[in-house]
């Protein structure tokens, strides 16, 4: 039987949990306004997460209302694309932060493969 993508954990096939929880840092959520995010990336309704929270739905409904207006979002796709825009801006800066321990240090991606040298 196929599992429907809101039988999934998506937020955590997304992002690893340590991701997570630099994610829940750098944004200013707390740990409550966290578990909301990831049950909306898994594309649940309020009803849904109220269940799962154990908590009412208008408390559901406060929360994302907060988290808007914290992330600057409008609504759940605006939600997403700024959670992934702060991931993405994150690993910019711990990369430019993490000291360089030689040329050879850094994988390189694709490098070599699959091109052929120019002098040959």
């Amino acid at each position: 039987m196929l599992k429907l993508m809101s039988d999934t954990d998506v937020a955590g096939a997304v992002l690893p949990e340590a991701e997570w929880e630099i994610l829940a840092a750098e944004l200013r959520l707390s740990p409550r306004e966290l578990q909301i995010v990831r049950h909306i990336f898994d594309d649940e309704k309020e009803r849904t997460i109220a269940a799962r929270l154990g908590i009412s739905q208008h408390t559901v409904h406060a929360h994302i209302q907060r988290i808007y207006e914290k992330l600057g979002a409008t609504g759940r796709v605006s939600l997403v694309v700024r959670v992934f825009h702060e991931y993405v801006e994150g690993v910019r800066r711990r990369r430019a932060a993490a000291p360089q321990s030689g040329a050879g240090s850094r994988p390189l991606l694709c490098a070599g493969r699959g091109t052929k040298s120019k002098a040959a």
